[in-house]
């Protein structure tokens, strides 16, 4: 787990203070994105590693990723939502 920046998800404004990864030894960078373990609220972290909505074509790029969505999936699941 990385501590960053504190900053509040866009969805639902809980707090966002650190960072971990699938990839355990990744480190929070600009453009990486999260995922709020609140709300499933999917976001981009902005040079200073505070949240910021995604553009048109980050939402066009992560449609198609395939980590990304299973990690929605799982997160969905994990909190009782159907998925299908």
């Amino acid at each position: 787990m990385q501590r960053i920046p504190e900053s509040k998800c866009l969805g639902c404004g809980a707090k966002l203070d650190a960072y971990s990864s699938p990839k355990t030894s990744a480190m929070a960078k600009e453009g990486d994105i999260s995922i709020c373990l609140d709300c499933g609220h999917v976001a981009v972290f902005g040079k200073d590693l505070r949240l910021r909505p995604l553009t048109d074509e980050e939402i066009i790029d992560i449609a198609s990723n395939d980590e990304l969505l299973a990690l929605q999936m799982a997160w969905a699941k994990a909190n009782g939502m159907e998925t299908n």
